[in-house]
């Protein structure tokens, strides 16, 4: 596991940024399996890179301190400008915790558009840091058991508008995980 597999999962990352960008850019509609590979690949590095962990004091918490300081700073920075100051206090709290907000129509969206990534990621997040409590040997299958029974729930209830976290996206983060 050196250099050469995670520079080819760099290589991954890239290929998928590219198939987002001619989703968005040029209506190639199976770019946006980009986004799924990114999943996949977060979930892999996510997994890679605490493997070692599973188990430990504080090891939770220190994942989701360093998650949030990578991920959420941008984010919210981008929020404000986006959002100041046309929009309500309720609404702005609701982006920067990455709670998917209610539009008009009643679809369930988050304020940037491209949030809706990081609602699923930060969701993960706490899926991975609550398995992270466990030895490996249990955490690793507290994770995949949770997502995979939103999964279930999903495609038992049928959600349409109310579930966001429930259904088959979180079978990509399952699908990144390495049970050696």
């Amino acid at each position: 596991m050196g250099w050469v597999m995670l520079s080819s999962i760099q290589v991954l990352r890239g290929v998928a940024a590219v198939m987002v960008v001619l989703f968005h850019v040029l209506g190639f509609q199976i770019g946006s399996a980009g986004v799924d590979i990114f999943f996949v690949i977060s979930g892999f590095i996510m997994f890679h890179t605490n493997r070692e962990v599973f188990g430990h004091a504080g090891a939770a918490i220190l994942f989701l301190k360093r998650r949030i300081l990578r991920v959420a700073p941008l984010y919210w920075l981008c929020t404000a400008f986006a959002l100041w100051p046309k929009t309500e206090l309720k609404t702005l709290a609701a982006s920067v915790l990455f709670v998917p907000v209610r539009s008009g129509d009643g679809s369930i969206h988050t304020v940037l558009a491209p949030g809706w990534t990081l609602n699923f990621e930060m969701f993960f997040y706490i899926v991975f840091a609550a398995g992270l409590v466990l030895p490996r040997k249990y955490g690793l299958p507290a994770i995949v058991a949770t997502l995979s029974g939103l999964i279930l729930l999903g495609l038992a209830t049928k959600p349409t508008q109310a579930a966001l976290y429930i259904g088959p996206i979180h079978l990509f983060w399952n699908l990144s995980l390495d049970w050696r």
